[in-house]
């Protein structure tokens, strides 16, 4: 699903009366009648439903959704949030008047008494300032209840989901046309809630003209994206993995990467590590083989795929195999360990990096603060820059590639914010590799399945106990889950 920000949601409007012949006012009543349909399932007829209005489009949505609620006998009301002096939409002063021809109750923000259920029809796309004046203290008396958002939670910034000072913090936000941006990154995705799409009958075609190119990963686009396993095949035919990695008290990081691509559908999977636990990792790896990283080259030359870095400390021979790795065209994942020996010049290897937000702050000298602010333009930057594609870690996890294509994970859970479950997410990425996905593709579909397997895996677990070895147990399961 595309991801839009408030200047291509206009335009998403504009050409929908271009093309699909559409003006304003059929697109206002269309998202109208969405909204009634989604709040007549989502509320009971007996709550008491206080609509806050204010005086440009979403507003008008309001209106017209109030008047549609009142002819199904709800018990709504309109907060209206501005006054007849100020400068009213011309689009949203006709929804007010055919509000008020079916006598929909408008009422003053000062004469507000309460209500079960407050729609918030304040603000939309637009907001870039901090609240004040009348929008402030409406947004204020709408968070002491249940809320439910039109578009975009009022006061928040939907290119970046940065609160704007006060902002409505939503148990629901019905979106329209289109997912917004910053409903899907943090702190957004907290201020939204649960995010629902609405259709306001715009064609493909109208979707199509619009240049964006951000895009969330959800279901459908896994889907696209996964390879596809011909039956008449055998085990080379789905590649070779060699996970370079493990050091003194850290051989679970390579164990959980390498047994993780063999989950996500490597043919094979090899874990090379130092030979001060080579005889540990043997006897814990059944299906996954073993060898010694002075066997570097000879494995280099055997993989399909790397994956670098996953439990290494101060092992000297990183340097080494990073530095053959990055000589090579065999693409590589480089995590942990293996983010401090990036080349900064030539690079003729493929490259997916895969740090959290500390590693990152890191690479590029900002706080982790700053990163976690701005994960979409940095993240975005850095994959330019270097001409690599990053996955930046964390709630909601990025995917950038060097040509400018931003993807944003829809899957998993704050108990995967647990040691070795970053491991999990490299071997997942180089298995799907592996099988014949492009880079960035196999990047984008890693994160799905890793945070889907996360998912799954925190409903027997829970959250508070779901482990990196539970996640890599639960990647088949995954795959069930979207009937592959």
């Amino acid at each position: 699903m595309i991801l839009l920000n408030s200047a291509q949601a206009n335009k998403l409007d504009a050409l929908g009366e271009t093309f699909d012949h559409l003006d304003g006012e059929q697109l206002m009543q269309n998202a109208a009648r969405s909204l009634y349909e989604a709040v007549m399932r989502d509320v009971d007829r007996k709550k008491k439903i206080a609509i806050f209005c204010g005086r440009g489009k979403n507003g008008g949505d309001g209106f017209l959704l109030a008047a549609n609620l009142m002819a199904e006998e709800y018990r709504v009301q309109v907060v209206v949030c501005f006054s007849e002096e100020d400068n009213i939409n011309p689009l949203t002063m006709k929804a007010i008047t055919f509000a008020r021809h079916k006598q929909v109750s408008m009422i003053a923000l000062e004469e507000f008494k309460g209500a079960d259920v407050c729609i918030d029809a304040l603000l939309g796309t637009g907001v870039k300032g901090e609240l004040s004046g009348i929008y402030l203290k409406a947004v204020e008396v709408m968070n002491e209840g249940y809320v439910l958002s039109v578009d975009v939670p009022s006061g928040l910034n939907c290119d970046n989901g940065k609160p704007c000072g006060t902002c409505v913090r939503a148990s629901k936000t019905y979106t329209l046309a289109a997912h917004k941006v910053g409903l899907w990154i943090y702190p957004g995705k907290e201020f939204a809630g649960e995010v629902e799409l609405l259709s306001i009958g715009l064609s493909d075609g109208v979707y199509a003209g619009v240049d964006t190119r951000m895009q969330l990963i959800d279901s459908e686009l896994f889907h696209n994206l996964i390879p596809k396993r011909p039956p008449n095949s055998h085990k080379g035919t789905f590649g070779r993995v060699a996970v370079f990695g493990g050091s003194k008290g850290m051989a679970g990081s390579v164990v959980m990467a390498s047994t993780a691509a063999l989950h996500a559908g490597a043919g094979y999977s090899y874990a090379v590590v130092p030979d001060e636990i080579l005889s540990l990792c043997e006897q814990k790896l059944t299906e996954v083989i073993v060898k010694s990283d002075k066997d570097y080259k000879k494995m280099y030359e055997l993989a399909d795929v790397l994956v670098v870095g996953p439990g290494y400390l101060s092992n000297s021979g990183i340097s080494h195999i990073m530095k053959l790795a990055q000589q090579g065209s065999k693409p590589v994942v480089c995590d942990a360990e293996g983010l401090n020996y990036i080349s900064r010049g030539q690079r003729v290897c493929p490259m997916i990096i895969t740090p959290h937000p500390g590693e990152f702050a890191k690479m590029i000298g900002l706080s982790t603060e700053e990163v976690n602010r701005n994960r979409i333009y940095l993240s975005g930057k850095y994959a330019k820059e270097n001409n690599v594609i990053v996955v930046l870690k964390g709630a909601a996890t990025v995917v950038a590639s060097p040509t400018g294509d931003i993807r944003i994970n829809t899957t998993g859970n704050s108990g995967m914010a647990t040691a070795g479950s970053g491991d999990v997410l490299s071997g997942i990425i180089g298995g799907i590799l592996a099988m014949g996905a492009s880079p960035f593709d196999s990047a984008v579909a890693g994160v799905y399945l890793h945070g889907l397997a996360g998912d799954l895996a925190a409903k027997e677990t829970s959250e508070y106990s779901l482990t990196a070895t539970k996640i890599s147990e639960y990647i088949g399961k995954a795959f069930l889950y979207e009937q592959l």
